[in-house]
């Protein structure tokens, strides 16, 4: 199975959506606040790696540079936090943005797919390729075989081709199966 375009779109958004309550433990001054954003840049850079992308070495590099200010304040320990919270907040806009543009692009080629699959639905049940009686009980199987029949359809197959291309066979299933209505 290929690398699902939907499914690291989904991961990164949920990890997105995390980051406005980590800026909120800085802003509460938790003690445990740098912790959790080193924490937050593992687990975004695992679900990067996971689905191969580079950004994930941005990811690393920045836990390196807070690890490193952690590790070159002397003095006291209050302007030692002071210093290493300082840092920590100042690479969230970065890596935010960062993350922000994969999951965008990610996002706009599910919803291309969507746009595109969405008016080819419409022509497949006109053509007579959607009825309850060809879904037969087994719904995986009928979005194979439907697949597989706007595939052959001459008119239909560059869009569906050019959907597979663009975020892979299993998520075009997964548009297909949200989008479809058996009337």
């Amino acid at each position: 199975m290929g690398i699902s375009t939907i499914s690291a779109n989904e991961e990164l958004k949920r990890q997105l959506m995390q980051v406005g309550s980590i800026v909120d433990t800085f802003q509460r001054q938790e003690s445990n606040a740098v912790e959790k954003w080193l924490s937050w840049l593992v687990e975004t850079a695992d679900i990067l790696t996971k689905y191969n992308y580079s950004e994930t070495s941005e990811l690393a590099a920045t836990r390196a540079e807070i690890l490193a200010a952690r590790l070159s304040v002397a003095g006291e320990r209050t302007n030692r936090r002071k210093f290493l919270r300082q840092r920590a907040l100042e690479t969230i806009r970065p890596v935010q943005q960062s993350v922000l543009q994969r999951q965008a692009q990610l996002e706009a080629s599910v919803e291309s797919v969507r746009k595109v699959l969405r008016p080819i639905l419409m022509v497949a049940q006109q053509a007579g390729f959607i009825t309850p009686a060809a879904y037969g009980g087994d719904f995986t199987l009928f979005l194979e075989q439907l697949l597989q029949q706007m595939l052959n359809h001459e008119q239909l197959a560059p869009s569906i081709s050019s959907a597979i291309a663009t975020i892979g066979k299993s998520d075009t299933l997964r548009i297909l199966a949200e989008e479809i209505e058996l009337v």
